[in-house]
């Protein structure tokens, strides 16, 4: 399985409707309507085809711009933690800032809102979710100096370690907001 079949972006809006697809330099795309709209899911099946279910235990999520580099999750850490249980996210950390979640019953699963985080500051409302288990965004935070990356917003960047999120322990997916 490669690491970038893992992450399913759902959009829920009063009607539940489906999000836009669209195709840029950098693969396929999902359009949102609004930033609120966007909830991390995991799915049964990656863009491949392959498995792309999660292995059991604890993982944490940023918001970025597509580069990596600029941070737009404006929570702690802490505050964006989620359970896998089976495959699937059985629900998000209690930590007294958790973030919103929603059931979908079409796919019988939880999913994560992303909010709060910053807009983008590209000229195509373009972000990129990250997910990683807590125990590797800690490691990749130590390595950039921060002894608990839980308890900051930013553990910062250097390279290939975008702010405790490393491209080969991380799985990420690239979506578009309209303005």
């Amino acid at each position: 399985m490669k690491l970038r079949d893992l992450v399913a972006l759902t959009v829920f809006t009063s009607a539940l409707a489906a999000p836009l697809w669209g195709h840029t330099r950098a693969g396929l795309v999902i359009l949102y309507p609004a930033k609120d709209a966007v909830y991390l899911q995991a799915d049964s099946l990656g863009a491949s085809g392959e498995s792309a279910r999660l292995d059991d235990g604890r993982y944490v999520f940023q918001v970025t711009e597509p580069s990596g580099k600029a941070l737009l999750s404006t929570d702690a850490a802490s505050c964006r933690q989620f359970d896998v249980a089976g495959g699937a996210i059985a629900g998000v950390v209690s930590t007294g800032c958790e973030h919103l979640t929603r059931f979908d019953a079409d796919r019988e699963a939880t999913a994560v809102q992303l909010m709060p985080f910053s807009g983008a500051k590209n000229r195509g409302g373009m972000y990129k979710a990250w997910i990683v288990k807590v125990h590797d965004f800690l490691s990749s935070c130590a390595a950039l100096g921060v002894a608990d990356g839980l308890s900051v917003v930013n553990c910062g960047f250097d390279g290939e370690n975008a702010h405790g999120f490393t491209v080969a322990q991380s799985r990420s997916y690239l979506f578009k907001v309209r303005r």
